[in-house]
This record gives C-alpha cells, sequence and structure tokens, in this order.
C-alpha cells in the first residue's frame, strides 16, 4: 500500500533539516545581531561623547573671543555627524554666536529605534574659563543629538545579516539533506520499496540489488534481507509441496473414505445377506431336521404289538432311513463349515472309478425305483482300472449332483457317466470327466447365476415342492475346487440339466483287493475275538448301541460311564482298546486320556475318540491330550470296525 506523502520518511528528513537549519540560521544570526547591536549601542553613545568634549573647548575659545567664524566652523564640523538634529554656541547674555538645525526625515521605524537605542538625547554644555581657580560660565554649547539614523542603518543591516543567515543555513542544509537522502534515506526507501514487492506466498521474490555506496549497518540490512527473502522463497516453495501434499494426501484420503465406504456399504449388504442366509438356514434346517424326526418319533411311539414282522421291518427301515437323513444333513453342515473355515483336507487313497458310479447307484437304487424315474449308469470302457485321489469327497459330489437330479425330475430318467478324456503314461495322470444329466424341469438363467451359492433355493416359497437345505450344490462345487476342477452346467428350462466336472487324477501303480460284507465281517470276528474294549460313555442308549454292534464281531466290552472310571477300570485291567467319549460329567475323556498315558503308564494302548464333536478344532483337541484317532457319532458299524482293526 502506497503512504502519504506526508508519512514518507523523505519528507519527514527534509522536514526536519529545514526547520532545524531555519532555526539553526535564525539563531546563529539573532547571536551576531545582538553583538552588532551591543557594539552600535556603545559606539553611538562613544560618538556623542567624543563630539561633546571635543567641541567644548574650542567653543569656549570662540566665546570668550566672540569669534563668530570660530564658532560657526565649531557648528559646521558637528553637523556633519548625521545624529545631531541641532547645534547652537551662545554667549552667556544669549547671544547665538552660530547655530544649525537638520530638518527632520521620514520616522517610520522610530518605534524600533526607540526601543534599541532611546529617544532623542538634548544636551546643554557650559562653556567655562578658570582664572585663579575660579570658574567662570562664559557661554553654552547646546546639542540635540538622535539615534535615529544610524539606528536605520543598524537594523537594516541587522535584516541583510538574519536573512544571509537563514539562506546559508537553508542552502547548507539541502546540501545535507541531498547528502542525507542519498546516504541514508535513499536506502531505507529502497528497502521499503523491496518489502512491499515481497508476497509471502509466493516463491519468486527478487532479491534486492545491492548499492556498493552502501556501507555498515545498510549493507548488513541487505544482506540480512535477501537472506530473509531466501528463506521466504524456500518456506514458499515448502509450503506450496506441502499444501500439494495435504491436497494429495486429502485426494487419498477421500478416495480411501468413499472406498472404505463402498466396502462398508458392501460388507453392510454382505451381512444382510448372511443374516438373512442364516434366518433362511435355521428355518430350512429346523424343517429339514424335524421331518427325519418326525419319522423316527412317530414310528417308535406306534404300538408295536399288534403289527406283522413286515410291518415292524418296514418301521426300522424307515427309521433308520430317517436317521441316514439327519446324519446326512449334519455331515453336509460340518463339512460346509470346515471348507469356510478352510479346513477340509482331502485323502490320497487308491480306488476304482467305477465303484464310484457303483455306490451310487446303489445308494440311489432303490430311491430312482420308488420315484419311477429311471436311472442310467455309462461307464467308459478306456477308464483306467485305478486311479489315486480322495474317493469319498469325489463320490460326495456325484452323490450331491445324482440327488439334486433326483429331487427336480418326476419322469424320465437321470444318466450318471464317467469317461476318460486324456491319460498321460509318462506322468501317471489321467483326466477323468463326470457327469450327472437329467430330464427335470430344467433351471432358469435367473437361478443358475446363484445355484451354486449356499442356502440358495429354486423355489423360496413355504409351499415349494422340492425339498432341502440348498447345500448339496455348494458343497458339491466347494469340493471340486478342492480338487482343481469345477461344476459346469447346460440347462434348458423344461427339457432338463446336465452338470458335469473334469477332475485330475493320479494313476495307481498297484491293485487293492476288497472284500464283500459278509466276509469282512467274518475276518473282523476271526481277529478280534477274545479283545477286550474299554467303551467309555456317559449316554446309557449310546453304549448300548455300540456295545451291541462290537458283540457282533466277539469283542468284550467293558463300559465306564465317565473319565475317571475309565481311570478306575484301567487300574483295575488291562484293555486291547479303548473308545473314549469326550463331553462327560466328573472328567472328561481329555482329561482321563492324559491321566491314562502319563500317569498310568499306558502310552502304547490305542485309545480312539467317540465323540458327537464333529468340527476339526475338537479333533486337533482329542489327539493333542493323546489319543491315537477320532470318529464323529453317528458311527456307522463298518466304519467303526475299520479303525478298531487299523490299530488293533
Amino acid at each position: 500500500m502506497a503512504l502519504k506523502f506526508r508519512e514518507r520518511i523523505a519528507y519527514k528528513h527534509a522536514k526536519l533539516v529545514v526547520v532545524t537549519a531555519f532555526l539553526l540560521g535564525v539563531v546563529v544570526s539573532s547571536v551576531q545581531i545582538f553583538i552588532d547591536y551591543q557594539n552600535q549601542n556603545q559606539r553611538l553613545r562613544s560618538t556623542f561623547m567624543a563630539l561633546k568634549e571635543t567641541s567644548v573647548n574650542p567653543a569656549a575659545e570662540a566665546v570668550w573671543n566672540l569669534d563668530e567664524e570660530l564658532a560657526k566652523s565649531i557648528v559646521e564640523g558637528l553637523y556633519t555627524n548625521v545624529g545631531l538634529l541641532h547645534v547652537s554656541i551662545e554667549v552667556e547674555n544669549g547671544n547665538v554666536l552660530a547655530e544649525k538645525t537638520r530638518p527632520m526625515v521620514d520616522q517610520r521605524y522610530r518605534w524600533i529605534t526607540t526601543i534599541l537605542f532611546g529617544e532623542r538625547t538634548i544636551e546643554t554644555v557650559s562653556l567655562t574659563l578658570t582664572e585663579n581657580s575660579l570658574v567662570r560660565v562664559l557661554g553654552y554649547l547646546r546639542i540635540t543629538y538622535d539615534p535615529y539614523e544610524e539606528s536605520v542603518s543598524f537594523i537594516k543591516r541587522s535584516g541583510v545579516v538574519l536573512i544571509s543567515g537563514i539562506v546559508k543555513n537553508l542552502l547548507l542544509a539541502l546540501l545535507l539533506f541531498f547528502i542525507f537522502y542519498k546516504r541514508l534515506t535513499r536506502p531505507v526507501e529502497k528497502l521499503t520499496e523491496s518489502l512491499n514487492r515481497i508476497h509471502p506466498k509466493e516463491e519468486n521474490n527478487e532479491l534486492v540489488a545491492y548499492d556498493c555506496l552502501y556501507q555498515g549497518e545498510f549493507k548488513q540490512m541487505y544482506e540480512k534481507l535477501n537472506l530473509l527473502i531466501g528463506e521466504l522463497n524456500e518456506n514458499s516453495r515448502t509450503r506450496e509441496q506441502v499444501q500439494k501434499s495435504l491436497n494429495d494426501i486429502n485426494v487419498s484420503l477421500e478416495k480411501k473414505v468413499r472406498t472404505r465406504t463402498e466396502e462398508l456399504n458392501l460388507q453392510k449388504d454382505a451381512a444382510d445377506k448372511a443374516n438373512k442366509a442364516k434366518s433362511l438356514f435355521l428355518a430350512t434346517m429346523s424343517h429339514e431336521i424335524r421331518t427325519p424326526l418326525n419319522t423316527i418319533l412317530g414310528l417308535s411311539s406306534l404300538n408295536v404289538k399288534s403289527k406283522s414282522i413286515e410291518q415292524l421291518t418296514n418301521y426300522l427301515v424307515s427309521i433308520n432311513n430317517a436317521g441316514m437323513t439327519l446324519n446326512a444333513l449334519f455331515d453336509e453342515v460340518a463339512d460346509f463349515s470346515q471348507i469356510e473355515a478352510n479346513k477340509l483336507t482331502l485323502r490320497s487313497e487308491v480306488f476304482s472309478l467305477k465303484a464310484v458310479l457303483s455306490d451310487v447307484h446303489q445308494v440311489f437304487r432303490q430311491r430312482f425305483i420308488d420315484k419311477g424315474v429311471e436311472l442310467e449308469v455309462k461307464s467308459d470302457p478306456l477308464l483306467p482300472v485305478w486311479v489315486q485321489g480322495d474317493f469319498g469327497r469325489l463320490k460326495q459330489i456325484v452323490l450331491n449332483l445324482a440327488s439334486n437330479a433326483l429331487k427336480f425330475t418326476q419322469t424320465g430318467k437321470v444318466s450318471l457317466g464317467c469317461e476318460l478324456l486324456q491319460e498321460n503314461s509318462h506322468n501317471h495322470t489321467a483326466v477323468v470327466l463326470f457327469s450327472v444329466e437329467d430330464t427335470g424341469i430344467g433351471i432358469s438363467d435367473e437361478f443358475l447365476q446363484q445355484m451354486f451359492q449356499p442356502f440358495s433355493q429354486r423355489d423360496m416359497s413355504s409351499t415349494r415342492i422340492f425339498q432341502g437345505m440348498g447345500l448339496g450344490l455348494a458343497l458339491a462345487s466347494k469340493i471340486a475346487v478342492l480338487m482343481n476342477s469345477k461344476i459346469e452346467v447346460q440347462s434348458q428350462e423344461g427339457k432338463g440339466s446336465r452338470f458335469f466336472f473334469k477332475v485330475p487324477l493320479s494313476l495307481a501303480a498297484a491293485q487293492q483287493n476288497t472284500l464283500d460284507t459278509d466276509l469282512q465281517f467274518s475276518s473282523f470276528r476271526d481277529k478280534l475275538t477274545n479283545k477286550k474294549l474299554l467303551l467309555v460313555e456317559d449316554i446309557e442308549i449310546n453304549r448300548f448301541i455300540v456295545e451291541e454292534m462290537l458283540n457282533e464281531v466277539g469283542l468284550s466290552v467293558v463300559t465306564a460311564v465317565n473319565g475317571k472310571e475309565a481311570v478306575d477300570r484301567c487300574q483295575e485291567e488291562d484293555f486291547d482298546v479303548i473308545l473314549m467319549d469326550v463331553q462327560m460329567p466328573v472328567m472328561d475323556g481329555c482329561e482321563a486320556t492324559y491321566i491314562i498315558r502319563h500317569q498310568l503308564g499306558y502310552s502304547a494302548l490305542p485309545i480312539i475318540a467317540l465323540t458327537a464333536n464333529s468340527l476339526p478344532q475338537d479333533k486337533e483337541r482329542c489327539i493333542a491330550s493323546g489319543m491315537n484317532d477320532f470318529l464323529a457319532k453317528p458311527v456307522q458299524i463298518d466304519e467303526l470296525l475299520d479303525k478298531i482293526m487299523a490299530w488293533v
């Protein structure tokens, strides 16, 4: 912002110099005039006294001699002094020998001269003669003296002195002002102009040009100012960089917040869907459990006394089927939870591909017959005889696909197929195609996009025709992914569907023999007869069921109802194997196992967990406590005997 003229330092400097010079001139001139005044006043008095003293004797002589000529010459001589207005020489009797009077002039300065040198002076000097010590008055010398004329010349001279003094001082002041302006004021103005050009928010402020004439403090000021300007420019650049960084950070934060908000919205939608799916799962689970449970409870509550053997057999078969349905339901939920937790691992065993199809056919044969739907099995004759992989999980995929096909096929047929796509004898690998094709209702394009999602149902209404939890296809799809495969679908609504997947398998080098069920039981009896087994189970009906299963193969079974009782039994007698429940009153199975291993010293005694806790962490806990193996309830007799045979 521009300064007003009266606020500028140059104006203030000039004003100060001029006023100082003027006052100094006035003071110096006044001193000179005062000295001149003292001298002038003294000179006027001296002149008057000298005139008077030098004129007395001649005037007395002229009066004594009555010499008019001499008197006139004396008067004329005195009259030459401009300060004398009237001069006369008189005899004592009053006669005037000589007289002269000066006319009055303009007296405009009278008041000043009166103040400085006083009024007119009229003085009469007696002219005397001394004879014999007697003084005789001869006449008189009359003088009127006025200092006006000489006072006026003093006044004029004083005015000249005063003006010349002021002028000289002003000229000196101008010279000093120019020098000071050049040496002091101008550098300050340049500094001010440079400061005014500085913008704190800019980074290209120019440095101040330094004049070599400026030394001392001004040089330091210029150097310091340039240093500050450099720092200001650097700070401005830094501030701009920081501001840019802050802007980038703000943009990044806004982007992250926006992204995070979108993620949270997606998570919220996923959570809402999960909650909805959970509610649907619970409702479906309740329905699917209650249906077979109703069969079990209903048939077991009927009065069996009036029933024939055939009816009772049908009741038992229905109860067994309902139990198998419940078991399959729980297995699906457990398998799905393991897959979701990345805990499901695949086994590696030698098996026959044809056995997969034959087992599936055996499981569904009666159900297809009951529904009036044809079940066709097509096996490629070029299939390798023996392969290595997870037989159970592969069969589970085909079972789930076949179950789904049977559910949605009311008439016509379902075809199970297995064909060889590729075989590499060098790497001992093969790629096999499994397919399940039906003539059912088909699948709409809309449902094709979500059919492999958990708990997905074609019809979600309460009046739906096709039951189930909606886990079968999701579970089969996830197991296929674990096998490096993918289930694909070809379907046309109203005409049927075809599910197929390609699975890579390793070729097996050796053939594995199998026995039929009767031969297996005979082998079990031969090997397990007279073997002693300790069954630790707190539920009476469970003890009864397992004991009946084991008695069929000749095992000697001793029971205990909790872990403490099992420890006591081991202290009293020896056993070949122990079946140990986990959750029991008084002492659980893990604690009992630890005591048997570490306190009783049975480090080699086989202990197999037999528990309803089927999650992977439950198995890990049992193995960590010292158990050798793990079986989840409900258990089938062949599975139970396989485990016992593996350890006895």
